[in-house]
């Protein structure tokens, strides 16, 4: 037992409050812990005007990027310098900017450290000589919600959904086992229709679900879909991150793996975190079924015990589908899940403050500090403030319940915000699609165009070399119009004359009349006209 508790600051972001494992992390050090906590915003804490030097230790809270100023001021973080406390910082997104922010912690002479990184790769990411000095604790991403296993949850059967899922895409930069979050969201999407089941599987950024509705989602379907948590890239200089974002931003359509090749290479995959996800302890305490892939998930679930396991090819499809099916079996690895982790003291809040309380004693001792004084009328989130005088007041208290709930309406707001501007961007990406559309069709037409005026020339070029075959067999032939027609009329006459010779003769045979010869009725012929010259021009 301690013989007083000692006074310790949380800084944070509360726009970060509105996420349902956030809050649960920040809340749980004022409801577990035995010394007292005061829980601020970072960029707060100096416009209050605190005395920093009233606090045996600082935590900063992986809510805030501690290496950007608009998260920590530049006056309150010469103040942490100057700081003679004990100084924690929970890390979590330990791969990217590693070098930036591995600088600012030294800066910040910060002499313990959470990490939620796998013990056999944490010096690979420390790897700073400063950090040799440095006390590691290894932590969670999350823990078990204890407020959710009293909660009432429909029955197995009562539950509209099948199997439901959310998940953001991330970008290619993360590496390949990060993809693994979206990759079994479309391929169990695929599948799941063969098999006719109801699911609500969406990796979109305006599906996303927040706060209690996030819960009453989880409770409301008989599965969920889950990973590992991870990266298989650090990204130790923040470079390679904006060089991905920017190429994926002019090439949308290439794909994720000829990305990876091209900016990662053989590093993908030499480092590695893998670590079990907060939705996972979510999902055991909703009594919720959990179809997952196989994993270590740090050691806090087992494959048949507590979760489906589904095969990464998805080989094991029908098998998953079968005990989704099955409400007995189902129920049998759901009771497990619960009783076996959910329940388990090893992954509560309780038991990770606990050991943060335990740490800081034992660095408070070395460190040879004695303990700060607050008046003891005030409660977890009361701040002091004395640099004007001025009597000790519930800011803290005040920040939570009036500042924060204003604050986070401008953060929804922006939100939807942001929900419209993604709205207009798809549709300015359809705008994009047509005109592309309209400039291949544009580009056909010219081309058909093109094929119609050279047909159009080629057409004129055949007319005139007939026009001047014409001109050469008039000229060779020069036979006037006249003399062709007289020619016709010739032979059209032939037949004529014969006629009237026979009736002729017969006429003279009834008279007893002589028959004139052929020569004389040669006189009775047309004479033939001289012909005209006919130009062919």
């Amino acid at each position: 037992m301690h013989s007083a508790p000692r006074n310790i600051l949380l800084l944070c972001a509360a726009a970060a409050l509105k996420t349902n494992t956030v809050s649960d992390h920040i809340r749980a050090f004022r409801q577990y812990g035995q010394h007292k906590y005061t829980i601020v915003d970072s960029l707060a804490f100096e416009a209050i005007g605190a005395d920093l030097d009233s606090y045996d230790c600082v935590i900063l809270h992986y809510s805030i990027v501690i290496s950007m100023e608009n998260y920590i001021p530049a006056s309150l973080r010469e103040r942490l310098r100057r700081f003679k406390g004990v100084k924690v910082a929970f890390i979590q997104d330990e791969y990217r900017f590693v070098d930036r922010q591995n600088a600012a912690l030294a800066d910040l002479q910060v002499g313990v450290i959470f990490t939620v990184t796998n013990p056999d790769v944490t010096r690979k990411i420390y790897r700073d000589k400063y950090f040799q000095g440095v006390r590691f604790e290894h932590t969670l991403t999350g823990f078990v919600p204890e407020h959710l296993l009293s909660m009432k949850v429909p029955s197995y059967a009562e539950r509209p959904r099948d199997v439901s899922y959310r998940a953001r895409k991330t970008s290619p930069w993360l590496g390949s086992f990060a993809e693994e979050k979206w990759r079994i969201a479309d391929r169990f999407a695929a599948d799941a229709a063969q098999h006719n089941l109801v699911c609500d599987i969406d990796t979109s950024e305006t599906s996303r679900v927040y706060g209690g509705s996030w819960i009453d989602f989880v409770a409301s379907s008989k599965a969920v879909l889950g990973t590992e948590s991870g990266v298989s890239f650090i990204d130790f200089t923040g470079d390679i991150q904006i060089q991905v974002e920017r190429f994926c931003a002019e090439n949308p359509d290439v794909p994720h793996e000829v990305v990876r090749q091209r900016f990662l290479g053989d590093d993908d995959g030499k480092i590695v975190i893998r670590v079990v996800s907060p939705r996972i302890f979510e999902a055991a305490a909703l009594r919720t079924l959990m179809v997952l892939y196989e994993g270590d998930y740090s050691g806090a679930v087992k494959p048949w015990e507590h979760y489906v396991p589904l095969r990464r090819d998805h080989g094991n499809m029908a098998e998953v589908v079968s005990i989704i099916r099955d409400p007995s079996k189902a129920q049998a690895i759901i009771d497990r899940a619960f009783h076996e982790v959910a329940l388990s003291p090893a992954w509560t809040f309780r038991q990770m403050v606990e050991r943060f309380d335990s740490v800081v004693d034992d660095e408070a001792q070395r460190l040879g500090l004695a303990r700060s004084a607050i008046p003891e009328t005030l409660g977890p989130l009361e701040l002091a403030i004395s640099t004007h005088g001025l009597q000790w007041v519930a800011r803290g208290q005040y920040l939570e319940e009036h500042v924060l709930p204003a604050y986070n309406g401008l953060v929804e707001g922006h939100q939807e915000l942001g929900k419209h501007y993604q709205r207009l961007n798809e549709y300015y990406q359809g705008l994009v699609e047509s005109y592309q559309s309209l400039a291949k069709d544009y580009q056909r037409l010219a081309g058909d165009h093109q094929r119609l005026v050279g047909n159009h020339q080629s057409l004129a070029q055949d007319n005139q070399s007939l026009a001047e075959h014409y001109q050469r067999l008039a000229q060779d032939l020069n036979l006037p119009i006249r003399h062709l027609a007289y020619a016709r009329l010739r032979q059209t006459l032939g037949p004529v004359k014969r006629k009237l010779m026979l009736a002729f003769q017969q006429l003279k045979a009834l008279r007893g009349e002589k028959m004139p010869s052929s020569d004389s009725l040669d006189q009775c012929t047309i004479s033939r006209p001289t012909p005209p010259i006919i130009s062919t021009m």
